[in-house]
């Protein structure tokens, strides 16, 4: 949907309702920030999250995001699809999480680094 975009800060309107796994696929975005009130995302540090219920899925690590280390929220129980996908930056995840559950095996598909989970 984005594809090749170049955005500094993605703002999503509160009212969207859905965002699929691949909108952001390969759009060079530095971070995410939710305008107003989203009953279904959230944003924290520029990471784009669903929300539903009390269950939160990390949906979009930014590509462009800079820092090579990511502390995983404790309250994010899913990784959706090529959350990480075409990283620039990134090399480390830290998860404190015993279970975590991702989506499917492209979560971390054409990463700059090989991303190491800590």
């Amino acid at each position: 949907m984005f594809d090749s975009v170049a955005i500094s800060n993605f703002v999503i309107p509160a009212t969207v309702e859905t965002i699929s796994a691949t909108a952001f696929y390969n759009a060079a975005v530095a971070s995410f920030e939710i305008q107003g009130t989203s009953l279904n995302f959230a944003t924290q540090d520029g990471v784009l999250y669903e929300v539903e219920g009390e269950e939160k899925t990390l949906l979009v690590y930014p590509k462009y995001k800079t820092g090579d280390m990511f502390v995983l929220p404790e309250d994010v129980a899913n990784v959706s699809s090529f959350a990480f996908v075409n990283n620039m930056y990134l090399q480390w995840i830290y998860v404190a999480q015993e279970e975590l559950n991702f989506d499917s095996i492209y979560v971390f598909d054409g990463a700059m680094y090989d991303i190491s989970l800590i």
